[in-house]
C-alpha cells in the first residue's frame, strides 16, 4: 500500500506540474492589461516556483501518511515547525543583509519543501524500515488509491479556485497595487483566524488516536472532545 500511495502521490505532482508550467503561459494574456512586462515576467518566474513547491507537497504526501499511520506525531509536527522556524530565521536574515523580494522568499518555501521531503523518505526508510515493493500490489488497490487521490485533487482545485478567484480578478482588473495588497493583508489575517480552529484540532489529534486505541469507552472519549470543542467554538464565536 505504502508503494501505491507513493506512486499515485508522484504521478498526481507530475499532473500538478504540467497543468501548471502550462498555466504560466497564459498569465501574460490574463494580466497584460494592469502589469508591465517586467512584472509578467516575474510573475511568470513566481507562478514556476510556486507550482514545484506545490508538486513537492503532494510528492512527499505518501511519507507523510506513513509518518502518521504509524504514529510518529513527535516527528510529523517537529518536522513541521522546524521548516516554519527556518523559514522565519531565513527570511530575516535575508531582510537584514539583501535585498528582500518575493522570488527569494518563494525561493527559500521550495528549498525547504524539498529539505522536508528529504527527511521524510530518510525517516520512512531507515527509523520505519519502510520499503516500496512494486512487484506486490494488487490492482484493487491502485485502483481505490488513485480514485480517492482524483477525488481530493479535484476538491482541491476548487478549493483554490473559490479562495482565489477574487484576488485574480482584482489583478486583472485594478491597476492600483495598494488596493491589492491590502485586500490580500485583509485575507491573509482571515486565514489565519480560521487556521485557529484546526491548530486547537492538531493539539488533541495524538491524544485522541492513543485513547482509540487503548479502547477507551464512548463516555471517555465524550469527556475528551468537550473541552476542545468548547474552545473551537469560542474562538469560532469570536
Amino acid at each position: 500500500t505504502f508503494a501505491l500511495a507513493g506512486i499515485v502521490s508522484f504521478a498526481m505532482a507530475g499532473v500538478i506540474l504540467l497543468i501548471g508550467y502550462a498555466m504560466t503561459y497564459f498569465l501574460p494574456l490574463i494580466f497584460r492589461q494592469t502589469y508591465s512586462v517586467k512584472q509578467l515576467q516575474t510573475a511568470k518566474k513566481l507562478m514556476m516556483i510556486f507550482v514545484a513547491t506545490t508538486a513537492l507537497h503532494i510528492g512527499q504526501d505518501s511519507f507523510r501518511g506513513c509518518i502518521l499511520g504509524s504514529e510518529r506525531f513527535n516527528f510529523f509536527y517537529g518536522s513541521t515547525t522546524f521548516r516554519y522556524i527556518a523559514r522565519f530565521v531565513m527570511i530575516a536574515g535575508l531582510a537584514k543583509y539583501t535585498d528582500l523580494n518575493v522570488l527569494i522568499v518563494a525561493a527559500i518555501d521550495l528549498f525547504l519543501y524539498a529539505v522536508l521531503l528529504i527527511l521524510n523518505v530518510l525517516y520512512c526508510y531507515f527509523t520505519l524500515r519502510e520499503r516500496m515493493h512494486l512487484h506486490r500490489f494488487k490492482r484493487q488497490d491502485l485502483m481505490a488509491i488513485t480514485s480517492f487521490s482524483v477525488a481530493i485533487l479535484l476538491q482541491a482545485i476548487v478549493n483554490q479556485v473559490n479562495n482565489n478567484m477574487d484576488t485574480v480578478i482584482l489583478g486583472a482588473m485594478i491597476t492600483d497595487t495598494r488596493i491589492i495588497t491590502m485586500y490580500s493583508a485583509a485575507l491573509s489575517i482571515y486565514s489565519v483566524y480560521n487556521s485557529l480552529l484546526s491548530v486547537v484540532s492538531n493539539v488533541y489529534f495524538p491524544k485522541a488516536v492513543g485513547l482509540v486505541e487503548k479502547n477507551a469507552s464512548g463516555h471517555e472519549l465524550t469527556t475528551f472532545i468537550i473541552p476542545p470543542g468548547r474552545i473551537q467554538a469560542i474562538l469560532a464565536v469570536g
